[in-house]
């Protein structure tokens, strides 16, 4: 279908809860405005849902708090993002005896994690029923169509990981609209117009010849070629299928590309872990540096660390990859650094969802110059997340936790930056 849109602008109406102004200027010069209330996504009701028990509330740093996570607002490993409606949640005995919130029980706001307080009423081993309202995350597009009129077309409500909905037809995509948490009216932090539909940036064809001669010369050969993936949880991704993690699809892609090569993965992904944790595993560990890493065998190593950006300063970074390095160039073993996703925007530093130009996170500045400095080859992933609010899709819809593990479209992006340094 060919573009109709030049310019398009979208902005909330004040003093109008669900209100949006729509500007377009086509390329034919006209333009249209149209104002639109924006369908929200509707609270849902739960009333006297049965627990057998209520643990003991214990902080353990907010998303990982101990308690009862209600089953309608699970996430991968944790629960929705400020998706409850606190001040609606009532907790109560088989016989309808209410609970009081601060003497019997206590409840994280922002986690959705409900758990009883020692010295209430509530018994260890006593059924509890919780009552509450919520709201799911909903990706809806805002499109054009054939007869210039403008429209919402409202996406399906998802736990964690809404599907963006698409323009079909003779329509065109103007924007996005991300429902996320709790909301009562429209935001601009919802509002995500097209910018551009596709990320162009590439890797110039002569790097990777230059910089990864013998793993392209075994794999162009033939035979046995071992390629280790080494990451944390977003490597070893057991949370999602084999065939959807991103060192199963680069084995794969490897196999097909170079038909002769016998590509042998190895994943040395450790949930929660840092390349630092490795190297302070005692031998015989499953993780041990040296035995698992350094001595594997590999003929080319990739690496994967979002955990390394939250925890590194400049001077234990130098350390850690400065060891990496000479360890990796004393076995002749080659090395791919992959940039990490984009993950919780409070969790980089960050306080919106778009508007990125550059990676927010000092470590990702550090991993590209140790990498230009060194001649080390850098598949940019985050480069390539950096782009996703351009293309009207916030990243954090990508997130199968709510926080930083990228479900398969996060994976496919992984994939697509590491494909460009195996030319044929």
């Amino acid at each position: 279908m060919k573009k109709r849109i030049a310019e398009r602008k979208l902005t909330v109406i004040k003093g109008k809860a669900w209100g949006l102004d729509v500007r377009l200027t086509l390329n034919d010069g006209r333009k249209i405005a149209a104002e639109l209330t924006i369908e929200p996504v509707l609270p849902v009701q739960v009333i006297r849902n049965e627990y057998t028990s209520m643990p003991l509330y214990r902080l353990n740093g907010g998303w990982n708090a101990e308690g009862i996570r209600p089953k309608e607002l699970l996430a991968q490993n944790s629960a929705l993002y400020r998706a409850i409606h606190p001040e609606t949640l009532r907790v109560e005995n088989e016989e309808g005896t209410v609970f009081q919130f601060g003497l019997d029980y206590i409840a994280d706001p922002h986690w959705c994690v409900v758990g009883r307080l020692e010295g209430g009423r509530i018994r260890p081993e006593e059924k509890v029923y919780l009552s509450f309202t919520y709201q799911t995350p909903r990706l809806d597009a805002i499109v054009l169509r054939a007869d210039d009129t403008v429209c919402q077309k409202p996406g399906i409500p998802d736990f964690a990981v809404p599907k963006p909905t698409q323009a079909t037809g003779d329509e065109e995509l103007i924007g996005r609209i991300y429902f996320y948490e709790k909301q009562y009216c429209l935001t601009d932090e919802m509002i995500f117009p097209l910018v551009e539909e596709t990320f162009h940036d590439s890797v110039p064809p002569e790097i990777p010849e230059k910089l990864l001669p013998q793993t392209l010369k075994k794999l162009r050969a033939g035979g046995l070629f071992r390629l280790l993936a080494w990451g944390d949880s977003v490597t070893e991704a057991v949370y999602l299928p084999d065939a959807e993690r991103w060192p199963d699809r680069l084995a794969a892609f490897l196999y097909e590309r170079f038909p002769k090569a016998e590509i042998e993965l190895v994943n040395r992904g450790w949930g929660g872990r840092t390349t630092a944790s490795f190297m302070e595993e005692p031998p015989g560990s499953p993780h041990n540096y040296l035995e698992k890493i350094v001595n594997s065998g590999a003929d080319l190593v990739v690496t994967e660390f979002v955990n390394d950006a939250c925890v590194f300063t400049e001077k234990q970074f130098h350390e850690v990859y400065g060891r990496i390095l000479s360890d990796f160039r004393a076995r002749n073993m080659e090395w791919l650094i992959l940039t990490p996703h984009l993950i919780r925007p409070d969790w980089m530093g960050a306080s919106s969802q778009k508007g990125y130009e550059d990676d927010p996170r000092p470590f990702i500045r550090m991993l590209r110059k140790f990498a230009a400095d060194n001649g080390i080859p850098l598949a940019d992933a985050a480069k390539r997340y950096c782009h996703l609010w351009k293309e009207a899709i916030p990243h954090n819809s990508l997130m199968v936790n709510a926080i930083n593990h990228p479900d398969e479209r996060g994976m496919t992006i992984f994939l697509e930056a590491l494909k460009e340094f195996f030319p044929e």
